[in-house]
């Protein structure tokens, strides 16, 4: 609910029965922080950016993914996400935040896996994410922990993110 928005009815005689509301100053209300991201595809380059729950990748052409992008906005400026991949012919890379690249661009590596947290999140707000890898297809939704596996070999061909919220 924002400033000046009705909640409920007008004008159909019907009683009250609950309401809730909070209040956070100087900073956007949960609800509205969002994740926005792109891939890099071989030999196809960057896709679009997208916004959350949407698809970045490409599913049964085997075209792995060799780098990705993420970005929270409508955030507070001390929140972030940080993301790490884990290379073919190499092992897992650095952690990087907020729009910064993890893998490597027309490298001819593809990812195996990822993984993703928020940093300084408000209570309830978690990131979720999913990834479409050769031969096994879509994997998740999960909050915590890697996503993939590089002992499989199996290259990550898309990603899905989305952001929850769990009420205050």
């Amino acid at each position: 609910m924002r400033d000046f928005w009705v909640a409920g009815t007008e004008g159909q005689q019907r009683d009250v029965e609950a309401f809730r509301a909070y209040i956070r100053r100087d900073q956007p209300e949960p609800a509205n922080i969002q994740v926005a991201y792109q891939v890099d595809l071989q030999d196809r380059g960057w896709t679009d950016w997208v916004r959350t729950g949407e698809y970045a990748g490409t599913q049964g052409e085997s075209r792995p993914v060799e780098a990705m992008r993420v970005a929270l906005f409508n955030r507070p400026d001390t929140m972030r996400i940080e993301y790490i991949a884990n290379m073919e012919g190499s092992s897992w890379g650095p952690w990087v935040k907020n729009g910064e690249i993890a893998g490597v661009v027309d490298g001819d590596r593809s990812i195996f896996a990822y993984e993703m947290r928020l940093l300084v999140r408000y209570e309830g707000t978690h990131i979720q994410y999913q990834g479409h890898f050769q031969n096994k297809g879509t994997l998740g939704p999960i909050e915590s922990g890697a996503i993939g596996n590089p002992i499989d070999g199996l290259r990550l061909e898309g990603i899905r993110l989305f952001i929850r919220h769990e009420r205050p």
